[in-house]
């Protein structure tokens, strides 16, 4: 027998301390008071704990945790809170381009700022005109009037303008990416390296534990997806140095969430080597990332990401957008130190286990799309929910990839594509993600919430993006809730094996219009 309660727990700056429990059937109680509590700005959290009475152990799972920068002052700080504000900080420490400002939406910024000015100087001038009726001749006034019009309006007009418009737009790029300053970059580094003393001469052994709590970890796996999906280059995480330069992005962006957070380095090292196993699967190892780190101390660029890793993680925290810019251009320094790259081909052969007997080498592509339907929409923070549940949806996707030798993951649409080499470890990917994704639905208990989870097996062509075609748009509108569903060609390479397959036919594809043979496949 299980029994199931909420917990209700509120940080007002001296630590966590438990408000009150709720049984299961008042789970709805429990983010009410959660939501009082987080209205004083506190910070709140919310625990599901499970009790087995037959063997006396018990489960627990965050159901809800407050935005990390509603902490007090004095618990944290924020990005380089040595010496410098977290709000304001970024425009003094660096000064790059942004995408979003064009050379067209610049012009109409200056159109209507002159346009602004020219009608305050307007309203001034009719104001001034009748004092100036008493002092001025009329056949001077005119003259006067325009001068002071004129006056009015470029003392309104350049001040603005200046301040306000990003002149850089209409300069080369090329020459604006040397403008990015990195002093700061670097402070912050040494700074957090300083602080957990990394760099000593005694041997790091690097522990996981004692763990830091489980809120911390999200943010992470946040960090590293956005982190990941902004780079731009085609190697990233396919061959060992590029893998090494995400893991030192990774590692600022831990330190700083420990410093924030006020975690030991243990706890910093806990949510590393989470982070560790999303990347690299089974095969984590937080010494020999320390041990490699340690050649690289004296090295500029890694310090450079190091910093760059602490000041992205510093937006994840307080809700920002990612800048991508600066990121781009450190981790293109940093593969330009490369003396002896290795192609993807050259890296991914050496990251594949030994063919084995019933292995099938096809290259595939497994899609996974999770709908969330809420029956009752004025359930409060219902969209909190959905957030929470799709980022613990992600995370066992993650969390599979190493086990199964995915690469080159591919989020957009709603959905996410993994690349694989042997289709037989695609479809185990495939059947595992489904299962535990079914777990965890039922875990998160929420009776207001339908989820739907289907996954697509289709053949690898790296000449279009998946998740951008209608090839998948209407493949989904074919499969069920937890079905796993392949084409024809996939087909082909089962033939004579003993995996189950189940003809469904030939199905519709509006958006191609043409008709394409579908199976099920039964695990």
């Amino acid at each position: 027998m299980k029994i199931a309660h909420y917990e209700v727990y509120a940080d007002s700056g001296d630590g966590w301390k438990l408000q009150e429990r709720f049984a299961a059937e008042q789970r709805q109680d429990a983010f009410n008071l959660a939501k009082e509590h987080e209205a004083d700005n506190h910070r709140v959290k919310i625990i599901k704990e499970i009790f087995d009475v037959m063997d006396n152990s018990y489960q627990e799972s965050v159901e809800y945790v407050s935005n990390l920068n509603r902490k007090k002052s004095s618990k944290g700080g924020g990005f380089l809170s040595s010496g410098m504000n977290n709000e304001t900080g970024e425009s003094k420490r660096i000064t790059y381009t942004g995408s979003q400002n064009t050379v067209a939406g610049v012009m109409l910024k200056i159109v209507l700022l002159i346009f602004l000015s020219l009608i305050f100087a307007n309203l001034f001038v009719s104001l001034l005109f009748p004092l100036l009726e008493i002092f001025i001749e009329e056949e001077n006034s005119s003259s006067v009037l325009f001068s002071v019009f004129f006056v009015v309006f470029l003392a309104m007009a350049v001040p603005l303008l200046l301040k306000s418009i990003p002149w850089y737009v209409w300069v080369n790029d090329a020459k604006q990416s040397k403008e990015v300053r990195e002093k700061g970059f670097y402070d912050q580094a040494e700074y957090l390296i300083k602080a957990y003393n990394i760099n000593n001469s005694d041997p790091i052994t690097a522990p996981a534990y004692p763990e830091a709590p489980l809120e911390y970890k999200h943010y992470v796996i946040s960090f590293l997806s956005e982190t990941l999906s902004k780079l731009k280059s085609p190697t990233v995480l396919q061959d060992s140095f590029t893998r090494l330069g995400v893991k030192l992005l990774v590692f600022g962006g831990c330190l700083e969430l420990a410093r924030y957070s006020r975690l030991t380095l243990p706890e910093a090292n806990s949510i590393l080597y989470d982070a560790f196993k999303i990347t690299d699967g089974d095969k984590a190892d937080l010494e020999a990332f320390y041990e490699a780190k340690r050649s690289y101390n004296d090295n500029k660029i890694a310090i450079l990401l190091t910093g760059i890793g602490a000041y992205l993680m510093a937006h994840v925290i307080n809700g920002r957008e990612m800048p991508s810019e600066a990121l781009n251009i450190a981790f293109d320094k940093w593969e330009k130190q490369n003396s002896n790259p290795q192609t993807d081909e050259a890296y991914l052969s050496s990251q594949e286990d030994e063919a084995r007997e019933g292995d099938i080498i096809a290259d595939c592509m497994v899609s996974i799309k999770s709908d969330l339907k809420f029956l009752d929409t004025s359930v409060p923070d219902y969209e909190a929910i959905a957030a929470q549940t799709s980022e613990g949806i992600r995370t066992i996707i993650l969390n599979l990839l190493g086990k199964y030798k995915g690469f080159d993951v591919i989020e957009a649409n709603g959905i996410t594509t993994v690349r694989f080499r042997k289709l037989n470890s695609a479809l185990k990917f495939a059947d595992e993600c489904l299962k535990d994704i079914g777990v965890y639905h039922d875990e998160v208990d929420n009776d207001n919430m339908i989820m739907r989870n289907c996954c697509a097996v289709t053949a690898d062509n790296p000449d279009i993006e998946p998740n951008l075609n209608n090839f998948l748009k209407d493949m989904f509108e074919h499969i069920y809730n937890n079905e796993i569903v392949l084409t024809k060609d996939v087909q082909e390479h089962l033939d004579g094996t003993d995996y189950q397959l189940e003809y469904l036919g030939e199905k519709n594809f509006a958006l191609l219009g043409k008709t394409v043979e579908l199976y099920k496949y039964a695990a």
